[in-house]
Order: C-alpha cells, then structure tokens, then sequence
C-alpha cells in the first residue's frame, strides 16, 4: 500500500545528509512520541473491512494515537480471525500487536495450521511481534475504523473505474511516512543512549563522554539476548568504534572463550529486533559491509589482529563475555601490542578492580585515527588505529588500600601507541588523558570523559591526589 519511492528517497536522504534527515526525525516524529517507547498496534476486523491504529508507549505515561485508518475489502467476506494479521506488515519491526480475537495468542506456537493460516502467517515471520489480547469492549476505535470508510470516488467521465481495493487506507497522510521511519529510528541506534532503558547504566552517571561532536557518528546501545551490555560509539565511515563505555565485572580472569562473531543490524537499517546477530554464511554480509566492518576485512591481514574495546576478561556473565564479540566493539590492533602491553594493562586493571573498587567500576575505552586504513578489494575498509586510550571511574573504592593503590583512584587513565615498537602503556590522570585527547581527536575543548571528573564521595587529601 506504500509507494515503494517515498522510503527509497527517505534512506537516501539519511545515508547522504544525515543532520538533515536527524532534523527531519525531530520535527515529523518527536512531538508525536518519544523515539524509545515499544509501538502498538490495535486491530479488528469486519465483514467490510479492517480498522488500525498505531500508538505509542511513551514512558512514563498513557499510550499515544498517532495514526489511525480503515481499509474496505469488498470482494469477499473475511473471517474476523484473520484480517488482523495484515496491518503488521506496514509497521516497525518491533511492535505488541492488540486484538480482541483470544485464540491468536498463540499465533507463534501454531503447530498444524491449515494452508490458509500458514500462508498468511509466512510474510510475518521476519517481524519481531508478540500478541496481547484486549477484551472487545477496549477495541471499539479498531472496530469503528473496520466498518467506516470513506465515500467512494466517482470515475469521471472516459476513465476506468477506481478499484475499491484501492481506496484510501488512511485518515491520516503520516503513516506512509512513519512506516518508513521507525525501522531506521530503532531500539539499537540511538539519537541518545538514554533513549533506552538500562542502556546508560554502562555510563557513570547515566552520561556519556562529553565533546564528542561530529554528526556522522553513530550511538549503539549493544544488546544481546535482549538485554543492554554496553555502548558504543561508531564510526561507520571508518568501519570502527570511536569508544565502547562498560561497566567492569569482578571476574578469575579464565582465557577467552570462543563465541561467534556478530555484526550490528540497525547499522545498515536490516530488519532486526535490536540484538547484534552472528554473521551470516556466504555472501550476504555484502548487504551490510558498507556501513560497518566483516570478517573478511580481517581474513588476510597479518601484522593486525581484533583488537576488543570492551574485553572479554572485564567481564563474568556468560551473555556479557559474548556480547564483547561484535565487530563493532573491535579495533586492528599491532599484534605484538595486543599481546603484550595492552593485554599485560588489561590484566592489571582487572586486578586492581577486583582487590580495591567495592561499588561499581565504568570503563571507557576508546582510539585516535591518522587516516590510515586497511584495504580489501583495492578500497579503504577499516580504519587503523594510531593510539589507544582508556580510563575508569570508581568513586567507591577501598579507603584503607595501600597508599600506592589509593593514588589510582577514583579515576585514572591510559595512553599507548598502537605500534610494534615504543608501544608502552603510560598511566596518567584523567584530566591529563583529556588534554592529549583534545590535540589526537576531533573533539571539541569541553571534553569530559566522566560526569563531573567522577569526583569520590569521600575525597582523597590533595597531597595523596597529586602523588604519582
């Protein structure tokens, strides 16, 4: 029911002049809801026709109508079971899915559907839905929608008549539109971390590294299995992250695990619901490598290894380790730098985090670029890291730690060269990481890397914070 051109135009205009298509979001979508709430669908069905309306869960508050419409179908009588699994087709590919028929409820464990079903359940399949049943009573809009439609248009004089098939399904022009955006506003590329819930708890503060400015980036909130496990900072143009931010598990430091690799769906606006996915086999990682790194940019490149932002050994959780193996969470790295001296910093933070921090620990670790890249194909495909950084937050840390452990908190920082040689790891104070960030990094002058410097509630005497 949708012109195929009016999306087509809509993600040329977001991959080619992203702050333009950002301003476009904002001005059509966010005075209507807000852009993390989960999307509602209400359905029912008539002997004429159908009825839909699409809401949203603004949190915090009652669901909000944005758009709603009816459809007459007049050739045939529809069963009032079925015709309400047709409206999902123009939605998000994440939404609940409201009906007043009890039965399809059980729509996802259907195990001997008849032909007809089956038939009408296939094209639903890639959709991420579940289904709630409302009593009759709490659907009358859908209900009203399915049985009223507009007049129909009069065939002028010399034209064909107009298909009643294709009548206005609208009462309102904003669906087309909203049914090309909400896949691209989705749960895991955000405008702002905060955007979804439990994504800034990998934050100190629930706030992100300030002076990080340029448009072209892209926030990921990293799920696995349903759930947050850290943030990201991306450069799809370089094909790496800019920063992961996580916070730090107490975990024995066991040797890594092996887990399939996954890339970011929403990157390249694929259908998904929200989760990184394992790649796929063959060839059909071509549908997304334009926005983010594959496995192939790694295949046959000898002096760089993946390098993790977040690392396995940081965290315990079985579901967290995994979710630490996404390309988008990986940087090439000088293999004898990671490992040797970055692998031997790992280690050591590891353990002083374990013996000394008693509440949490966030974690931002993050690159500088120079502009050399990793080539595939005779193209530039991944950019090469010039430094790496990192630095921690622990306000609540052990105050009876010895005198030379107490120094490293609450924060401290790192620098190193991502380099075969001359590649040390140098500690340093946050505020001192910052000032070699702001001459390393577009960054504007105002960087942060923690909320308010991640000041102790319980300070350290000057004359111990300025002790090297």
């Amino acid at each position: 029911m949708l012109h195929g051109g009016i999306c087509s135009k809509l993600k040329n205009v977001s991959s080619a002049s992203p702050a333009t298509f950002q301003r476009l979001m904002d001005r059509v979508l966010r005075p209507h809801f807000a852009y993390a709430a989960a999307y509602l669908d209400g359905t029912d069905a008539s002997d004429s026709g159908l009825g839909a309306f699409l809401s949203q869960e603004v949190i915090g508050g009652r669901p909000a109508h944005a758009v709603h419409g009816g459809k007459r179908l007049p050739h045939h009588k529809v069963g009032g079971q079925h015709p309400a699994l047709l409206s999902p087709a123009l939605l998000s590919p994440a939404f609940t899915l409201w009906l007043d028929h009890a039965p399809l409820q059980w729509l996802h464990r259907i195990k001997d559907a008849n032909v007809q079903i089956t038939r009408w359940y296939l094209p639903l399949q890639p959709l991420n839905f579940r289904v709630v049943h409302r009593p009759g009573n709490q659907m009358v809009v859908a209900d009203f929608l399915s049985h009223y439609v507009e007049p129909r248009p009069e065939s002028r004089s010399g034209e064909a008549p107009v298909e009643e098939t294709e009548e206005k399904f609208l009462t309102m022009n904003m669906l087309p539109l909203l049914a090309c955006l909400l896949p691209l506003t989705s749960a895991t590329v955000v405008k702002d971390f905060n955007d979804i819930e439990r994504c800034k708890d990998s934050l100190y503060m629930g706030t992100p590294p300030r002076g990080f400015t340029e448009t072209k980036l892209k926030k990921i909130c990293q799920r696995y299995e349903e759930k947050p496990r850290f943030v990201t900072l991306y450069d799809p143009q370089m094909r790496i992250p800019v920063y992961s931010a996580y916070t730090f598990k107490k975990t024995e430091g066991d040797r890594r695990v092996d887990y399939p690799w996954m890339y970011e769906p929403q990157l390249a606006e694929i259908d998904g619901n929200g989760n990184m996915q394992p790649f796929p086999t063959g060839y059909q990682h071509m549908k997304f490598e334009d926005s983010q790194a594959v496995l192939d940019d790694f295949s046959e490149v000898v002096l760089y290894e993946r390098g993790h932002l977040n690392p396995d050994q940081h965290q315990s959780m079985t579901h967290d380790r995994a979710a630490t193996y996404t390309l988008t969470n990986v940087v090439p790295l000088i293999r004898e730098f990671n490992t040797g001296p970055w692998r031997e910093y790992e280690e050591q933070i590891r353990i002083r985090l374990n013996n000394f921090c008693r509440g949490t620990a966030y974690i931002v670790t993050g690159v500088t670029t120079r502009g050399q890249m990793i080539r595939r194909n005779n193209q530039d495909r991944i950019a090469i890291p010039e430094e790496v950084w990192s630095a921690y937050c622990c306000p609540d840390f052990d105050q009876n730690a010895p005198h030379d452990v107490r120094v490293y908190f609450p924060n401290y920082g790192v620098f190193a060269k991502n380099a075969k040689e001359g590649n040390s790891v140098h500690e340093m104070s946050v505020q001192q990481l910052e000032i070699l960030l702001k001459k390393h990094m577009p960054v504007d002058q105002n960087l942060q890397l923690f909320y308010d410097n991640c000041e102790s509630p319980s300070p350290l005497p000057l004359y111990l914070q300025n002790t090297n």
